[in-house]
């Protein structure tokens, strides 16, 4: 179990293209959800693609992150 609430949400400045992951973590360590949040920044690949819907899971003790996003940034967003 993890000491710490983190939240991950997609946000861009307006424009499709540059949707990202981003994270808020809990400052302090309690059970309730509910308090103050620092922002993390965003959460990104070395690629930094266009990404959104993030969850985490665990899998053999180690967490993991895993997102939507597109393979290649620069092909045309389709609506």
């Amino acid at each position: 179990m993890q000491s710490r609430w983190f939240t991950y949400f997609a946000a861009s400045d307006g424009d499709n293209a540059s949707h990202r992951m981003y994270v808020l973590e809990s400052q302090s360590q309690s059970q309730d959800p509910q308090g103050d949040y620092t922002f993390r920044g965003k959460l990104a690949d070395p690629t930094d693609q266009w990404a959104i819907d993030g969850t985490t899971f665990e899998h053999g003790g180690q967490l993991y992150f895993l997102w939507s996003g597109w393979r290649d940034a620069s092909a045309e967003f389709r609506r």
